[in-house]
């Protein structure tokens, strides 16, 4: 980013990020826990506060294993939450 914004100031430049957790007995990773949720928004204030720059958190991950009311619940949830 610092490179970038050397040559270029007035460059957009955007940081991204998708947080998840591990479960301990299973060993399968959650990307729609709350934890992941609340590291997920403190990522982007951190990116944004600090550096001043633009910070992107994935939502198209889910922990549905089919496309049902799960996944319009959890995405929905954490694009909100985001904002």
């Amino acid at each position: 980013m610092t490179a970038v914004r050397a040559v270029v100031p007035e460059t957009l430049v955007v940081g991204g990020g998708i947080s998840g957790v591990l479960d301990m007995r299973s060993g399968a990773a959650s990307f729609s826990a709350p934890e992941a949720i609340v590291a997920d928004v403190a990522l982007a204030e951190v990116h944004e506060k600090l550096y001043g720059a633009n910070f992107r958190v994935g939502t198209g991950y889910t922990d549905a294993k089919v496309p049902d009311s799960q996944v319009l619940v959890e995405k929905t949830l954490k694009f909100f939450v985001i904002l």
